[in-house]
């Protein structure tokens, strides 16, 4: 099965739900392949982010490696390119969190 992201959202957010181990974000425009017919690959597409999982990605941030003098990532993490800006990563978690990055930040209840 091929899911056509253009007119979803700016990023989809596939969970695998026999598994649940799984959450793949994808930038619009992108081209998804799902398998389907495997007992492991029944996908459920969420139009919304989830708290929890963009938690979960900012968790994660704090492995990924910054460039100190640019604040440019030094590797690519999930729907970003190696060499994006902190600030445009910070902007995307605002977005797709309820409560936005100064919460993700402790600043904010």
């Amino acid at each position: 099965m091929i899911l056509d992201v253009q007119n979803i959202m700016e990023t989809l957010i596939l969970k695998n739900l026999k598994s649940n181990d799984l959450t793949l974000l994808f930038p619009r425009g992108a081209e998804i392949y799902a398998p389907d017919g495997n007992e492991r690959a029944e996908w459920k597409i969420i139009n919304e982010s989830e708290d929890s999982d963009v938690e979960d990605l900012w968790d994660n941030l704090t492995d990924i490696p910054f460039n100190p003098e640019t604040e440019e990532l030094d590797e690519p993490y999930y729907i970003w390119p190696k060499g994006t800006n902190k600030e445009d990563i910070w902007s995307w978690f605002d977005e797709h969190h309820s409560k936005g990055v100064a919460y993700l930040l402790g600043f904010a209840d």
